[in-house]
């Protein structure tokens, strides 16, 4: 591939875009939407030319670590294409003159397509780059001679596409989650690593101290975050601090229930009434010990692949709120909503999707500190609260004052839609799909 100035010379225009955008998408697409633009060609000087194409593709990126018994902590990487569609846009050979070359492309989005080792169609996952180990891309990519060793140039950008349709969701479902003493040491499989503060007191009293947070809510949905706690001292406690970290539960591996083993051949009679020596016998009983040592090991199908990887984090300032220990619902914080913890972009909050044998899921981490009034202790839980993230959520609590400008319109950064200036109240903060509401 050329690494020269010549490279700056092939663009990869969308409808709507001018020379002078950068090839940062800012337009989401949505399954059935036919991508449109012009892919453009200005040599310096006059260059010979014998293919050209434009290839959409769709590639999952994996790259997780292994939890074998001798994978040694090794990266397991699975990537995988999801679709590849290719057009030729030029046939040659032919000199190209210095000037501004243009061709016209379309390509159709799918809304299912077929990968391997799965059963019948598949939806399309949403654009996931938010970590280097687990990705998803949709791109374009420019080439010009792709067979030449010697004068093959291209060009690639990414395509931001979203499949899911906004829905207004009902009111949230709150679950509660017991936290344990960070004393505790959890499961291998979801150990935070988390530094914790030597002011912590390791002496556990008898304290039960729970989190309740909703269990599934979209991006933009209202939350409360309450404590519940339940002790038989007489201790006062009052809240330091809550910290929720929302971490990507990524798994990859083989989740279906393995083929069981047919049963064996009956023999036919000249077997069962052949002469058998010794020998024989004996090879027969090591030869069905070897097969079912085989059949066992079949049977137990390696762990699928799966690492935590922290997105975002939320610290919450108790400032001295007294924890009562009677088991009451204290809310500590009201009308929170994950796109504050991501700082207004929701890009990265993808709702909950899977395909093949990949599954993206979100953790909530929560970390509770509280200090004993009388001793001046500091005791500390945590725990990991499973959530599902699910597509839209409109405000439904007081959805007229609380809800954002424009928000009941188009639930989507106002800077992404028409009829919204520079001086839109979300311009700048967002970075997030298009959700159209219908009235």
């Amino acid at each position: 591939m050329s690494k020269g100035f010549e490279r700056d010379h092939l663009r990869i225009l969308l409808d709507g875009e001018t020379a002078q955008q950068t090839d940062q998408p800012t337009h989401y697409f949505t399954p059935g939407q036919l991508i449109k633009g012009t892919a453009t060609y200005s040599p310096s000087s006059e260059v010979k030319v014998d293919v050209m194409t434009v290839v959409f593709k769709a590639t999952l990126y994996i790259g997780l670590k292994d939890n074998g018994q001798a994978s040694y902590g090794c990266v397991r990487t699975q990537n995988q294409n999801l679709f590849r569609y290719e057009k030729l846009i030029f046939q040659g050979p032919h000199k190209l003159s210095p000037r501004t070359h243009e061709w016209p492309f379309e390509f159709e989005l799918p809304g299912s397509i077929k990968v391997p080792f799965a059963t019948g169609p598949q939806a399309i996952p949403p654009t996931w780059d938010v970590l280097p180990s687990v990705r998803v891309i949709y791109s374009l990519r420019l080439s010009v001679n792709p067979n030449s060793r010697t004068r093959y140039m291209d060009i690639e950008r990414p395509i931001n596409v979203w499949p899911f349709q906004h829905i207004e969701l009902p009111l949230p479902t709150y679950a509660t989650q017991p936290l344990i003493d960070s004393t505790q040491t959890p499961s291998p499989k979801s150990a935070l690593t988390r530094r914790r503060s030597s002011a912590v007191n390791t002496n556990t009293p008898n304290l039960n101290v729970s989190i309740s947070i909703p269990s599934a809510l979209g991006a933009w949905q209202n939350f409360s975050v309450q404590l519940l706690c339940n002790g038989t001292s007489d201790a006062e406690y009052t809240l330091n601090t809550c910290e929720l970290a929302l971490k990507a539960h990524a798994t990859y591996g083989a989740t279906e229930t393995p083929t069981p083993t047919p049963p064996p051949r009956r023999p036919s009679n000249t077997e069962i009434l052949r002469r058998i020596s010794s020998t024989d016998i004996m090879s027969r009983r090591r030869s069905n010990t070897e097969t079912a040592r085989r059949t066992s090991n079949a049977e137990a199908p390696a762990p699928a692949p799966k690492e935590l990887f922290q997105i975002c984090k939320f610290k919450l300032l108790g400032r001295g709120l007294q924890i009562p220990l009677d088991n009451t619902h204290i809310t500590i914080k009201r009308d929170m909503r994950l796109i504050d913890m991501t700082r207004g972009d929701a890009s990265i909050l993808a709702p909950t999707f899977g395909i093949s044998h990949f599954r993206l899921n979100y953790i909530m981490d929560v970390c509770v500190q509280m200090t004993d009034t009388k001793t001046g202790a500091v005791i500390e839980r945590r725990g990991e609260v499973p959530l599902e993230i699910l597509p839209g959520g409109l405000v439904e609590e007081g959805r007229g004052d609380d809800a954002p400008p424009a928000f009941h319109e188009v639930a989507s950064p106002p800077g992404y839609e028409e009829g919204v200036g520079e001086t839109g109240v979300w311009e700048g903060l967002f970075r997030s799909p298009a959700y159209t509401v219908t009235a």
